[in-house]
């Protein structure tokens, strides 16, 4: 139970502590009755500014006002999804709290921040049968889900992270099968570079070749991207993509287009596939 400090200066009162906490619980008491006096249409908006200036980050214990009284309860919770930011730090807990809502609940949220990890498929508990899904998949999973706004924390790029091809390809594809999903209307995308974004020369050999380059063509994005999403769901629905970049404690949003094919100072990333071998 969260404390506050008149709560604490009644608890240091001494002999007269019982006296003091039956005058806060009164006048507790007092407020709550005015405010129960309040046209409902103005408690609620109060409920939605409360509620619209919270994040939730997961795991956390229970909405913020379940524990005053069952009658706040029922009278916000409609409110309640459909104003509170939350926020996950990995796929799977994402998946966790979209399954403990019932059918209403679930339609009914509608900010959602989440860093898009591979969902782990493990069914045998095995290390040989470790598989995942794409972050996109796990949208499917939620047929009733209709999200105003989707937040996706690129997890390929993080400091410390190397900016590989293939990791570059992993993020670029993962954008490209979010803009193809259901579910949200309007897609935030949130890395530590852009390096993703830009035409790349690919480096790649079979076993019998030498070295050759191959030029990965790429749409001119954000533009491509949000123009998809706008096709998905029409141009007035107000869906739209939009793509910003850390720097330092701001983020800036990426507006510049980068053209496909791309020059020849273009970044070089070293393929690794079956078909090919690696350097």
């Amino acid at each position: 139970m969260t404390t506050c400090p008149l709560s604490e200066s009644i608890g240091a009162a001494g002999q007269n502590q019982g006296l003091l906490r039956q005058d806060f619980e009164s006048a507790a008491d007092m407020s709550a009755s005015h405010f129960f006096k309040l046209p409902f249409e103005i408690r609620r908006q109060i409920y939605k500014a409360l509620y619209s200036s919270i994040t939730l980050t997961y795991p956390w214990h229970g909405p913020p006002l379940s524990g005053l009284s069952r009658q706040v309860w029922q009278q916000s919770s409609p409110v309640y999804y459909k104003n509170v930011r939350f926020k996950f730090n990995n796929t799977v807990y994402l998946v966790d709290f979209l399954s403990s809502l019932d059918h209403s609940d679930l339609r009914s949220v509608r900010n959602v921040s989440v860093r898009n990890h591979p969902f782990p498929l493990n069914v045998r508990k095995g290390i040989e049968d470790y598989r995942t899904r794409n972050f996109a998949s796990v949208l499917a999973l939620f047929p009733g889900l209709q999200l105003s706004l989707l937040e996706v924390r690129d997890t390929y790029h993080v400091p410390g992270t190397d900016h590989d091809g293939l990791v570059c390809e992993a993020a670029y594809s993962g954008v490209e099968d979010l803009i193809e999903a259901d579910g949200f209307k309007e897609l935030r995308y949130i890395s530590d570079t852009d390096c993703f974004m830009m035409p790349k020369e690919f480096k790649v050999s079979s076993y019998n070749t030498d070295w050759s380059t191959e030029r990965g063509l790429r749409d001119p994005q954000p533009s491509t991207w949000d123009n998809l999403i706008k096709e998905r769901d029409g141009k007035r629905s107000g869906a739209k993509a939009e793509m910003f970049r850390h720097c330092g404690d701001e983020l800036v949003q990426l507006t510049e287009e980068f053209e496909s094919p791309p020059s020849s100072e273009g970044v070089v990333a070293y393929l690794s596939t079956p078909r090919y071998r690696t350097r």
